[in-house]
């Protein structure tokens, strides 16, 4: 059975409950974390429903509102359709940093003064062209600092952050819930340590790992019966978010974009490139769906023999 069909068939088939886990044990709650405030965000379904899809995206993108997670849901309510997946969606918070403030003009500003100071003593006109260009060439620099700044804090605290996500699985799994995570960029970090810290009783029924942002070599030892069930990961080297802005800053090549260099227990690779053109980091949001569910059904598993 190919994995499109398996996980097809894991929709469909009647809820089970956790491997290892007795009514106690299933019906105790954790009382101090409950009191805790959730760091999932309801998208969809009922809090009661049985199976519960967790989607953790990249750090860079924007958490702390359902509407950040349009695109995710609408690919969620394509598979609900399509592979009979529980309707019930949460988006994950976790910090992560942004890019949305500017840098301070300071050289384009100084460079500004300057020229008006040199017109004042009609030594040299303004150039406005010039100015303009030293306050692009500024906002370039200041981006590009903040986001390989961001990117190492967020890299670090998706690591050292993972138990909150592992913790919003247990809970949900001892609550007799089947979960399931789908994760992206640097968000597959956390979700990989998460599982990772969590018995296999405990850890998601089902893993979908889009463009990891991570180097092989650091998660290796967790890769192994990383999900409860199965585990998927979808790549492709057309990704140059990956394969340019990761590879400078890591000194290696994502998972995300070259793959795995060897098999693990209960985790499959496939190459996605077919499904992007031009964009495809973050066009993941809107093409996963297509991964699971394409127009032929056998379409993917095809692809992966003759690769």
């Amino acid at each position: 059975m190919g994995a499109v069909d398996a996980s097809r068939a894991r929709g469909r088939r009647g809820k089970r409950k956790p491997d290892g886990l007795n009514e106690g044990e299933l019906q105790k709650a954790d009382e101090a974390r409950e009191a805790d405030e959730s760091r999932l965000i309801e998208l969809a379904g009922d809090a009661n429903d049985e199976e519960v899809t967790i989607y953790v995206k990249g750090f860079l993108g924007r958490n702390e509102a359902p509407k950040h997670f349009d695109a995710w849901l609408g690919g969620h309510e394509e598979l609900v359709d399509t592979l009979a997946w529980g309707s019930s969606a949460r988006g994950y918070h976790w910090e992560a940093g942004n890019l949305r403030k500017l840098a301070l003009p300071v050289a384009s500003g100084a460079k500004t003064v300057w020229d008006l100071y040199r017109l004042v003593r009609h030594t040299r006109a303004v150039n406005p062209l010039a100015t303009a260009g030293w306050f692009i060439a500024e906002q370039a620099v200041g981006v590009c600092a903040r986001f390989i700044a961001q990117f190492i804090e967020a890299r670090k605290q998706a690591e050292l952050r993972a138990h909150d996500l592992a913790d919003e699985i247990e809970r949900l799994t001892r609550e007799g819930r089947q979960v399931r995570v789908v994760a992206h960029s640097l968000g597959c970090r956390q979700a990989i340590e998460a599982a990772a810290q969590l018995p296999e009783a405990l850890r998601p029924r089902e893993l979908h790992l889009c463009a990891p942002a991570c180097l092989e070599e650091e998660i290796e030892d967790k890769l192994d019966a990383v999900a409860g069930d199965s585990a998927y990961l979808y790549y492709t080297e057309l990704d140059q978010v990956l394969e340019i802005s990761f590879r400078a800053m890591s000194q290696g090549r994502a998972i995300g974009a070259a793959g795995l260099s060897r098999d693990y227990e209960g985790l499959v690779e496939y190459d996605v490139s077919e499904a992007f053109d031009f964009w495809v980091h973050t066009e993941y949001k809107n093409r996963f769906a297509s991964f699971l569910a394409p127009d032929d059904e056998s379409e993917l598993a095809e692809d992966q023999e003759t690769s």
